[in-house]
């Protein structure tokens, strides 16, 4: 059995940060699993519908500003038994990608040692 091609365009950085997901029902904590400078993996209770347009805002450790990001759900999955669930947003705009590549490029320099 083959695996699925990479689409990934950017280096990503697991990451266990939380932070808030507004949608257009709700502003809830949910929390990253991943991150790049194009989209995120993030673990959330009830995610969103596929196609949905939602604001994501954290803390990066290396950042004394938050990062605000627009983006838009491209799947999602139901956890077991509704436990839960996952989603990848992929970003249509971001507050600050200077201190968000920042992030990524000292994980990434980091490994690589």
């Amino acid at each position: 059995m083959s695996r699925a091609q990479e689409q990934r365009h950017h280096v990503r950085r697991s990451t266990p940060l939380r932070c808030w997901l507004i949608d257009a029902k709700t502003e809830r904590f949910v929390s990253l699993a991943d991150l790049s400078l194009s989209g995120a993996r993030v673990l959330a209770a009830a995610p969103p519908e596929v196609g949905e347009r939602v604001v994501l805002r954290f803390s990066l450790p290396t950042s004394p500003v938050p990062v605000v990001a627009r983006a838009r759900v491209v799947w999602r999955a139901e956890g077991f038994r509704g436990r839960g669930g996952v989603m990848g947003l992929a970003f249509e705009s971001l507050s600050d990608v200077a201190a968000l590549s920042a992030f990524i490029d000292d994980r990434a320099a980091s490994e690589a040692v």
